[in-house]
């Protein structure tokens, strides 16, 4: 380790005041940020399993909270990179607010290092399942489509008495007829 690295993670009581500010909310942001995967990790098995039992209710109030939760995720999001940028600029980051945290990390006192890098790799592992569960999902949800557009075609089939061929190759059910019955007289 270079000296300047060994003075930067040390640093002087006043550096180390100016890092407790920036490194406690960037702290402070990263269970942020794991709290709301964790919640959406939580939801997208809500959401696959309302989509199981085809209840539309249940599949809107998911989709809803689902919509807030990455609302969240956005506005913590431009905090990170605020906090990101001020960190970086004190360590002389050339990325600025793209500065990876394992960067900022190693430039840190080690107590400081370690709850960093404890955080990024639970966040990192939260990220890791929520893009599980969500593959699972996306997966359900294609296959439901796929099946509800087989119903689709059954049914445009059997409604088209020409049984002619359309243009896809396929029988179709081609133009709407409208047509009524005088139930009246």
């Amino acid at each position: 380790m270079t000296q300047a690295r060994v003075s930067q993670r040390t640093g002087t009581a006043q550096e180390q005041s100016v890092l407790d500010g920036p490194l406690g909310e960037l702290e402070q942001i990263l269970r942020e940020m794991i709290v709301h995967h964790e919640h959406l990790a939580d939801l997208s098995v809500v959401h696959h399993d309302a989509m199981r039992r085809a209840d539309t209710e249940a599949l809107g109030s998911c989709i809803q909270a689902e919509n807030e939760i990455v609302q969240q995720i956005a506005n913590t999001e431009k905090k990170r990179i605020r906090v990101v940028g001020a960190l970086a600029a004190h360590f002389g980051s050339p990325a600025k607010n793209q500065t990876r945290l394992s960067w900022i990390a190693e430039r840190c006192p080690d107590a400081a290092r370690k709850r960093l890098e404890t955080l990024t790799d639970r966040l990192t592992k939260t990220i890791k399942t929520l893009q599980e569960r969500n593959a699972v999902v996306q997966a359900a949800a294609e296959t439901l489509a796929r099946h509800m557009n087989g119903i689709r075609k059954q049914i445009s089939a059997t409604l088209n008495h020409a049984k002619t061929y359309g243009r896809k190759g396929a029988v179709d059910a081609g133009p709407s007829v409208i047509s009524a019955v005088d139930i009246r007289s």
